[in-house]
């Protein structure tokens, strides 16, 4: 009995040395890093605020935990072009791509493969 809660203890030690990084999904900020880096400030800001609202509108309850839903500035989407394009393009990307990741049935990902 002993040393079986060794053991575990031991698994469940060296399981929590891990980050906890390696189960958040990658955003999709990563698809456009070009042209992101190209952008203004204020189409940068935007399209990180609106990817994160995005990801936290479209994620499983597990996930909601790593996003923050109110990443808006109330103040640039009002006065900034950049932001509010960039803000709505990326939140609706962003929603699409982890809705779609995170929701799909596992039949159709592995009948018709990853997308």
């Amino acid at each position: 009995m002993i040393n079986s809660l060794l053991k575990i203890s031991i698994i469940f030690l060296i399981c929590s040395c891990h980050s906890l990084e390696r189960f958040i999904p990658d955003t999709p900020s990563r698809d456009f890093k070009d042209t992101l880096m190209n952008a203004n400030a204020e189409f940068r800001q935007g399209w990180k605020d609106g990817c994160e609202v995005g990801s936290a509108s479209g994620a499983n309850r597990f996930y909601k935990f790593f996003y923050r839903s109110n990443a808006v500035d109330g103040y640039k989407i009002v006065n900034s072009a950049d932001y509010k394009v960039a803000w709505g393009d990326a939140y609706w990307y962003c929603y699409r791509d982890i809705y779609v990741k995170q929701k799909s049935s596992v039949w159709g990902a592995i009948l018709s493969g990853y997308r």
